[in-house]
């Protein structure tokens, strides 16, 4: 799947997700994913491995391109 432009700008201007992609770790864990043969079991298993602090990236990365909304209590959902 490939993000519109759009999403891509909205990404690429967030303050809070860049200051996450900053993070070595983070950086790693998205390229084991984007290069597993199987990226969604990947996915899971980063998000297994790595908890919360893996989350609030997912979170804030599908909030900010659109996908969700972030409710008063900080979690999201989805949109639509």
């Amino acid at each position: 799947m490939t993000l519109p432009d759009e999403a891509i700008m909205k990404i690429t201007t967030n303050e809070k997700l860049l200051n996450m992609l900053r993070d070595r770790r983070l950086q790693d864990v998205i390229r084991a994913v984007d290069g597993a043969p199987d990226r969604r079991r990947a996915l899971e298993q980063a998000r297994s491995r790595w908890g919360a602090d893996f989350q609030a990236f997912l979170d804030e990365m599908l909030v900010t391109v659109g996908v969700c909304t972030r409710r008063p209590d900080g979690t999201v959902e989805f949109v639509g």
